[in-house]
C-alpha cells in the first residue's frame, strides 16, 4: 500500500508507487478526544472504516485522547469518563483502551501526533500517552507500525513511477496549533504567520481551536534556474470529533460563550493527471 519510514521523531516519509488512474487517500483526523464521552465515537469508526475501504493513510495531529479524569486534575468530572475508563487504574485503563481501537487501523495509521491535552499530561502526570498508546498498539500488531509525532512535525510524501525522472514529492506539515485560536477569526489570522515560517510546506495541518476551513496562500519562489514560480501552500484547519456544546444548556463550553464547533476531518486524495501529481481535500463528514 504505502512504506513508511522515519527520518526523525517528527519527520515521516511516505513512499508511493504511482499510473495511470491511480489515486492515494489520506483522513486528516484531528482533535477525536476519543475517550471523552462526547466523542461521536460512531463518525469516527465511520472515517476510520473508510480509509481501510480505500487503503487511505491516516495522519492524527494531536489530542486523541482528552486525559482529564484523574484525581489530580481540577478539569475532572465523574460525569465526562467512559465507563470502561472508570477504574481505578484510570491511565492504564486509557493506554489499553485506545490502543484496542486504534489496533484494527494500524495498517493505515502513519503519525499519531502530539496535542495540547496530551502535552499537558506529561507535565500533570510524567507519562507520555501518546507513546506509550503507540507502543501497544504496536505491540498488539506485530504486523505493521505506527509511529508518534511531535506536536508539530512533517510528513514527505513521494511519489515513484520506475524510472528517476518519474518522480515526485509533497511535504505535509502538520502541527497541532496554528498561532491562533480566535473565536471570530477561527484561527485563520496563523496563516500568514506558518506561510513564513515553513516554506517549504505545500500542504499545513492544524487542529486545537475546533474549526473547519480551507485557505491557499501564494508564494513567489525562485528556483534554481533563475525562474520565478509561483507556488501554492494549502492551509487545512481540521475540525473535532467531540461534541462539546450539544443542546447548550449548561458546562464549560457553553458557558465561556463557544458555539457549537463542526464535527468530523478531512480527505486528502492525491492523484496523477497530466504529467503531475495532484491533490484536493473533501469534507469527511
Amino acid at each position: 500500500m504505502f512504506e513508511l519510514k522515519e527520518v526523525s521523531r517528527n519527520v515521516h516519509t511516505i513512499k508511493c508507487n504511482y499510473k495511470s488512474g491511480w489515486e492515494q487517500w489520506v483522513l486528516l483526523s484531528s482533535d477525536q478526544h476519543w475517550d471523552h464521552p462526547y466523542c461521536n465515537e460512531k463518525l469516527l469508526v465511520k472515517h476510520f472504516d473508510q480509509a481501510v475501504e480505500r487503503n487511505a493513510i491516516i495522519i492524527m495531529p494531536g489530542d486523541f485522547l482528552c486525559g482529564m479524569q484523574t484525581k489530580f486534575d481540577k478539569r475532572g468530572s465523574k460525569g465526562k469518563v467512559k465507563l470502561e475508563n472508570a477504574v481505578d487504574n484510570y491511565v492504564d485503563s486509557l493506554v489499553e483502551t485506545a490502543a484496542k481501537f486504534l489496533a484494527p487501523y494500524a495498517a493505515n495509521i502513519a503519525v499519531y501526533g502530539r496535542g495540547n491535552h496530551e502535552q499537558s499530561f506529561i507535565k500533570r502526570h510524567e507519562t507520555d500517552l501518546v507513546q506509550r498508546v503507540v507502543n501497544e498498539v504496536n505491540r498488539l500488531r506485530p504486523d505493521t507500525k505506527i509511529y508518534s509525532g511531535g506536536y508539530g512535525g512533517y510528513v514527505k510524501f513521494m511519489f515513484e513511477r520506475g524510472s528517476k525522472s518519474d518522480k515526485h514529492s509533497i511535504n505535509l506539515k502538520y502541527r497541532h496549533s496554528g498561532g491562533s485560536l480566535g473565536e471570530v477569526t477561527k484561527g485563520v489570522l496563523g496563516v500568514d504567520r506558518m506561510a513564513k515560517a515553513f516554506p517549504d510546506a505545500d500542504i499545513i495541518v492544524t487542529g486545537d481551536n475546533h474549526e473547519e476551513w480551507q485557505m491557499t496562500i501564494m508564494q513567489e519562489r525562485l528556483s534554481n534556474f533563475g525562474k520565478i514560480e509561483h507556488k501554492e501552500q494549502l492551509h487545512i484547519k481540521l475540525p473535532t470529533y467531540k461534541e462539546e456544546y450539544r443542546d447548550g444548556y449548561a458546562g464549560f463550553h457553553v458557558e465561556r460563550d463557544a458555539p457549537p464547533k463542526p464535527i468530523g476531518g478531512m480527505w486528502l486524495r492525491f492523484y496523477y493527471e497530466k504529467d503531475k501529481i495532484k491533490f484536493e481535500t473533501i469534507r469527511a463528514k
